[in-house]
């Protein structure tokens, strides 16, 4: 018989309420009302309405992960999750990604070892990384690295880079209100994308057609940096040499720091005075910025002034102004933290996607079917579309948006993320006391053919790539998840998508061998070029050293 609109239906609602998780009811613990139970009591008609099937989907994303644990009949000890104990601190240093997966085939999904004399968990299946990821009340973030930092700067081990201090954005504690101020920033990569392509096209200008070797890893990051300059600062960057010369300094420091075996973690001098240059480079850009905003000379002729007055310096400044806008009753933020913020966001909002936009130039020399059908779809936008319609276009194409997130999951540009336990509480069947270290390795996640059939295959075309949400049953975590995930992912996404079709559009990618007289990167990626817009890549550029 025909339900009538307003009817209850129990089945339906059994299989779409977050609250109902066991085979064996259909009875909702949470007293049907709107305010309690999105679902319950709710007609055919509402539940089955786009509105209501995404109110479902993100509830059930939220409410999972804890209810999932809600029918352990039994927890075992701490001392019985399995793992060699005693971490070897030489390989995993070298070699951490494979380490790491090496010890999840090993001993399964959950795994513990002794790090400095603390034991870390860590899990890898989808059931645990949203369990640990979500669970605001059970697990909050750490970068467990106090030991390599000083007062003024905190070392970050999942992207191997000290940040300063004095940006509360960029703190493990409890800064939802600072990411709150920079939402609107964080959402507006519709604003910031036609400056993203006239950066990204004006630096491709510098690239050159005739060259015996390009290392395409550093040209990737200055590529980066200029398109992340927009988000910082608008499309005029004409006053920011000397900033954007410490900020490369810094760059190649670290990258020569880092990519010696076994380097000593621990902050030095040397690396505080070289981000002290930067610092000073960068409040003379923040004091610059603030006197052209006051002269209204900040947005040049040709350039958005929306891209200006959505930028995260010109937000920053409103803070606190009376001139309305993200918390304009708030406390005024000083220039030194406007400073730390820019600083802060250029250097690892820059690392990820530039490490991320080189890795997949090189997936796509191996792969030169999957960059034949990439460089056909863009071509076939740009013959088809201009302007705005094309931008909308290329950003809404699947073969596009897939390639750019299977390469970010073939290779993640981060390694490790990281959270700690609140309280005593449970990872699966084990009992995890207070203060305990939970590690995801993604790599060993986004390789996990339980998640991700044929895992080591490029396939533009697989599930699962979702970098909004974690999946239920495939987490793909490049930018983490949950709450205190990467506030920045929609617009890093968009960013890659934009610089690797314009790069396929210009060049074709084949391969090359390593020159010898070349240093070695990090990600080892050297290209050339040669008349004939041949962009040469060499070496697998999997990721080694500290996480």
């Amino acid at each position: 018989m025909n339900k009538q609109p307003g009817q209850n239906d129990k089945h339906n609602h059994a299989q779409t309420c977050p609250h109902i998780h066991t085979a064996h009811s259909n009875e909702c613990p949470v007293k049907p009302s709107a305010a309690s139970c999105p679902y319950h009591g709710k007609s055919n008609a509402a539940t089955n309405g786009p509105a209501a099937r995404r109110t479902a989907s993100i509830a059930a994303h939220l409410f999972q992960a804890e209810n999932a644990y809600q029918e352990q009949t039994s927890v075992l000890p701490f001392e019985a999750i399995p793992g060699p104990r005693t971490e070897d601190e030489r390989t995993y240093r070298t070699d951490n990604h494979a380490y790491l997966m090496r010890l999840h085939d090993q001993y399964g999904d959950v795994f513990r070892i002794i790090r400095r004399g603390k034991p870390v968990v860590f899990v890898r299946s989808a059931d645990l990384v949203r369990r640990v990821l979500l669970s605001e009340d059970d697990f909050d973030k750490t970068f467990d690295a106090d030991h390599a930092s000083t007062p003024t700067l905190q070392y970050l081990m999942n992207i191997m880079q000290p940040l300063l201090k004095t940006a509360e954005v960029f703190k493990s504690t409890d800064n939802h209100q600072h990411r709150f101020l920079l939402k609107s920033i964080f959402n507006a990569s519709d604003v910031f994308a036609p400056g993203f392509l006239r950066v990204v096209r004006a630096t491709l200008e510098t690239w050159p057609t005739h060259a015996k070797h390009f290392d395409t890893l550093r040209a990737s990051h200055h590529l980066v940096f200029a398109a992340v300059m927009v988000i910082i600062m608008g499309e005029n960057q004409s006053y920011t040499k000397e900033f954007y010369d410490e900020a490369t300094n810094v760059l190649e420091h670290f990258e020569q720091r880092y990519s010696k075996p076994m380097f000593d973690v621990k902050i030095n001098e040397e690396d505080e005075a070289v981000m002290a240059r930067l610092e000073a480079a960068g409040l003379a850009v923040v004091k610059e910025f603030r006197r052209r905003i006051g002269e209204g000379t900040q947005t040049l002729p040709g350039q958005s002034e929306e891209i200006t007055k959505r930028s995260m310096l010109y937000t920053m400044m409103q803070v606190g102004s009376g001139h309305g806008g993200p918390g304009g009753d708030a406390a005024k933020f000083s220039d030194e933290e406007i400073c730390g913020t820019m600083i802060n966001t250029l250097l690892a909002a820059s690392e990820g996607p530039a490490s991320g936009l080189s890795t997949t130039m090189y997936d796509l020399v191996r792969n030169p079917e999957v960059q034949e059908r990439f460089g056909r779809e863009v071509r076939s936008l740009a013959q088809q579309f201009t302007g705005a319609d094309y931008l909308n276009e290329l950003l809404e194409n699947q073969y596009v948006h897939g390639t750019v997130l299977e390469g970010l999951r073939m290779k993640t540009p981060v390694a490790i993320v990281q959270r700690r336990a609140m309280h005593d509480t449970t990872v699966g069947s084990y009992a995890v006391p207070k203060g305990t270290i939970i590690g995801v390795c993604i790599a060993a996640v986004h390789k996990d053919k339980n998640q991700f059939s044929c895992p080591h295959q490029f396939d533009p075309l697989r599930s699962g790539l979702d970098h909004t949400f974690l999946d239920r049953e495939q987490c793909f975590m490049t930018f983490s998840g949950g709450p205190r995930g990467c506030p920045g992912r929609h617009l890093a996404v968009t960013l890659l998508k934009i610089a690797a079709s314009s790069i396929v559009d210009k060049y074709r990618l084949v391969d090359t061998d390593q020159p010898q007289d070349i240093p070695g990167k990090v990600y080892n990626l050297l290209s050339g070029m040669s008349e004939d817009y041949l962009l040469n890549c060499s070496s697998d550029p999997d990721t080694t050293g500290d996480s």
